[in-house]
């Protein structure tokens, strides 16, 4: 399917919700955060390749997780 938004086949920019699908607050957020390829390795001996940002959308009222953006998700979407 073709976002609405920036074109980009499967790219998920449609579902930006501005609602909480759990408590139905409208006061949402949006985050940086990262995310650490499994590799087994201790914390600190990362490698720049084994970490990726995503991009979290969160509720204040009820600390639900709506939605999560990786980085290749974030690459799709096109500013005007």
């Amino acid at each position: 399917m073709l976002c609405g938004h920036c074109e980009a086949e499967g790219c998920r920019s449609q579902r930006a919700a501005t609602q909480c699908p759990e408590c139905e607050s409208t006061e949402l957020f949006w985050t940086l955060d990262t995310q650490v390829t499994a590799t087994g390795v201790a914390d600190g001996r990362l490698r720049s390749s084994e970490v990726r940002p995503v991009l979290v959308q969160g509720c204040d009222e009820c600390s639900e997780t709506i939605e999560i953006l990786t980085d290749e998700d974030m690459a799709r979407v096109r500013v005007f």
